[in-house]
């Protein structure tokens, strides 16, 4: 197998993780539509079934997200030779934005942030766990569209029809 099927592989193997991930997370999307937005007062008289789709929610956003910078990124810029373990992340997300793959390397930072500070409930400030809950609703349309675009253009690398050239190696 050669390297660039070897990448390949890996790339559809993260993208078919995605895929779970973004199967669940929009099941729990769909089950909590008529919650959101949700205010302090709904947040203290949930039951222990929304709950678990709030959990649900997090949980699939969080590893959708952690799925797509970790592994669908990587080898998405693997494939035309554009990854390099040295250079800074904020680096290849900016590649990523150049080549159509994200929207802004920005968003992809505040994605990140936003799952960061969602992991976490405050049971002492229910304000900001029920903004961080709103805030990974509102988030979740964007991220299932980033993983799209760049599903599109991992089959267009795949299939030969993107116009990038390798980078040389010095």
């Amino acid at each position: 197998m050669s390297d660039f099927e070897l990448v390949q592989a890996r790339l559809e193997s993260a993208s078919r993780e995605c895929r779970l991930h973004l199967d669940r997370l929009n099941h729990a999307r769909r089950k909590l539509a008529d919650r959101f937005p949700l205010s302090v007062e709904d947040w203290q008289q949930l039951d222990d079934d929304t709950i678990a789709d709030l959990d649900q929610l997090l949980f699939r956003f969080g590893r959708l997200q952690d799925t797509i910078g970790q592994r669908v990124f990587r080898h998405l810029l693997e494939l035309p030779l554009e990854w390099e373990d040295s250079e800074p992340f904020i680096d290849k997300l900016s590649r990523l934005e150049r080549l159509g793959v994200i929207p802004s390397a920005e968003q992809w930072v505040t994605l990140r942030e936003l799952r960061n500070s969602a992991m976490y409930e405050y049971p002492d400030q229910p304000e900001l766990t029920v903004a961080n809950l709103n805030r990974i609703h509102e988030a979740a349309e964007p991220l299932e569209k980033i993983f799209h675009a760049a599903d599109r253009f991992a089959s267009t690398l795949q299939s030969g029809t993107t116009c990038l050239r390798p980078r040389l190696q010095m």
